[in-house]
């Protein structure tokens, strides 16, 4: 990410919403946007892992890092998500959807339950 992407006075008007955020890509790209000082909503299943990046980025960069616990291959986990955002006044400015799932298998040979959890996470969340 190049931090000249986002303008100083940008930088604080609103959150950034990173789905997938417990590791891999979604980890990485909240410690970026951290390293910006942009105020940050993690989301992912695995809830301690989300407090202890959310503890560590607080320290690091001094910034507002919020966290919601959620499974998104859940139908109407985006809304829940949605819902709880606006209940607490937090104004999305930037989506990182970068949930997803994946496995050594073709989706052709999972069954039918394991092809409706993939649909629903990568396309309807």
């Amino acid at each position: 990410m190049n931090p000249k992407a986002i303008r100083q006075s940008d930088s604080h008007q609103g959150f950034a919403l990173i789905t997938g955020a417990s590791a891999g890509l979604g980890e990485e790209f909240a410690r970026q946007l951290a390293a910006m000082r942009k105020p940050l909503i993690l989301v992912a299943r695995r809830e301690e892992r989300l407090q202890s990046i959310a503890a560590s980025l607080r320290k690091q960069h001094d910034i507002q890092v919020e966290i919601i616990t959620a499974d998104l291959s859940v139908p109407h986990a985006a809304e829940d998500i949605a819902n709880v955002c606006a209940s607490k006044g937090w104004q999305v400015e930037w989506l990182v959807n970068n949930a997803g799932i994946a496995g050594p298998d073709l989706l052709k040979d999972r069954d039918w339950q394991a092809q409706l959890t993939f649909f629903q996470l990568m396309m309807l969340s």
